[in-house]
């Protein structure tokens, strides 16, 4: 009997410390869907950032175009010729799942590649699994954005992915998968979810406070 008593104390013990480092996540049963991110850039515009990169010795390989702009000219006083500026912004990708908080643009001047802006990273030592359900996920978000908008009777879309929890504190890259939610036909309130934990990274309600 002694014996008996010691296991059922042990297995309770183990079932506590499970519980203790992995939090349990409410789960909510209604409307959400996994999708991808879609940009609105032209098979034409696509095309001839593929070209540009690949005049420039860049790879496009683990890119997905965001922004094209070919034909910003800068018309100066007397300046001859005309100087063409071309901007493409772009969203990393790795293992099929996209950098969440960082885009990246490339500048170029006359065809020429000048500078970068935004963190270009190499690489994610992740794997592609998720956690959380998207039941959980919705959760999450409906608690978050509830001072914002009524999300309970909301249909939410979400995106997985990595998130650069070092970017935010200008600290070394430092990922996380992550959830990316927003309401089905709106950017905003945009809240972004740790997928190990649940925990909030970000939320924003799209509101622009000026003082």
């Amino acid at each position: 009997m002694r014996s008996l008593f010691y296991l059922s104390c042990l297995i309770l013990f183990s079932i506590s410390s499970c519980r203790k480092g992995s939090p349990i996540v409410e789960a909510d049963s209604g409307c959400i869907s996994l999708g991808r991110f879609s940009y609105n850039v032209s098979k034409a515009d696509s095309a001839a950032a593929v070209a540009l990169f690949k005049k420039n010795n860049i790879s496009v390989g683990n890119l997905v175009f965001r922004r094209v702009i070919l034909n910003d000219t800068s018309t100066a006083l007397n300046t001859n010729p005309i100087t063409v500026y071309q901007h493409v912004q772009v969203q990393q990708y790795f293992n099929g799942l996209p950098i969440l908080n960082s885009a990246l643009g490339y500048h170029f001047k006359n065809d020429v590649f000048q500078f970068t802006m935004g963190t270009k990273y190499t690489g994610v030592n992740l794997g592609t699994s998720q956690h959380l359900r998207l039941s959980q996920v919705r959760a999450l978000y409906v608690k978050a954005a509830e001072k914002d908008i009524s999300a309970k009777d909301s249909c939410l879309v979400t995106r997985f992915g990595y998130y650069d929890v070092g970017h935010d504190n200008n600290a070394p890259p430092s990922f996380v998968k992550a959830w990316w939610v927003t309401p089905a036909h709106a950017e905003y309130p945009l809240g972004i979810f740790r997928d190990d934990n649940g925990a909030s990274i970000t939320y924003f309600n799209g509101i622009v406070t000026l003082f």
